[in-house]
C-alpha cells in the first residue's frame, strides 16, 4: 500500500512537472492594409502570457500578418504554425536568467568562430572584386516595375 501511495504521487508530481509553451490559433482579423492577421493564444506551464511572456489573463495577440504573397493557402497554414512554434521557442528561452543567456551566447561565439575561420580566410581572396547594377526590376501582382541607376522608372502590364 505504502509503494502504490508513493507512486501515485511520483505520477502527479511527473504530470504536474511537464514545461510547455502551447500556442493555440484563435482567431483572424484584417488591419488596415489588408492582410490577414492570426491572434494566438499562448500558455507557459498553465499560465496566459502576452508576446513578451508576462502572465495576463486571458490574453492574446498576433502570431503574423499574411497575404495572397505568402503563398498557398497551405503553405500559409504552415507558415502560422512555424511562426508560433518560433514563438513558443523564444518565450522559453526568455525564461532563462540573463547570466545563463550570457553563458549560452558566449558558448555560440566561440562555435560560430571556430565554423567561420575557414570562410573568413576565403572570403579575403575576394577582397577588390566588384558587382555592377543599371538596373532593379520588381513584379508586384499585374505590374512590373523597373527603377534605372539614373533615378527614372517604368512601370508597365505583365502580360500572360
Amino acid at each position: 500500500m505504502k509503494k502504490l501511495g508513493l507512486t501515485l504521487a511520483f505520477l502527479m508530481l511527473c504530470s504536474v512537472a511537464k514545461a510547455q509553451c502551447v500556442a493555440e490559433f484563435k482567431d483572424t482579423e484584417m488591419d488596415l492594409k489588408g492582410s490577414v492577421k492570426v491572434i494566438a493564444q499562448y500558455v507557459i506551464n498553465g499560465q496566459a502570457v502576452d508576446v513578451s511572456g508576462e502572465p495576463c489573463d486571458n490574453c492574446t495577440c498576433t502570431s503574423g500578418r499574411y497575404d495572397e504573397s505568402y503563398g498557398t493557402l497551405q503553405e500559409i497554414i504552415e507558415l502560422n504554425k512555424a511562426d508560433r512554434r518560433a514563438h513558443c521557442k523564444s518565450l522559453i528561452i526568455g525564461k532563462l536568467s540573463k547570466k545563463k543567456l550570457e553563458e549560452i551566447a558566449v558558448e555560440k561565439v566561440t562555435e560560430t568562430k571556430k565554423q567561420n575561420d575557414f570562410l573568413m580566410k576565403e572570403l579575403k581572396k575576394e577582397i577588390g572584386s566588384k558587382e555592377t547594377i543599371i538596373s532593379v526590376k520588381e513584379v508586384y501582382k499585374t505590374k512590373e516595375f523597373t527603377v534605372e541607376a539614373d533615378g527614372t522608372y517604368t512601370v508597365s502590364d505583365i502580360v500572360e
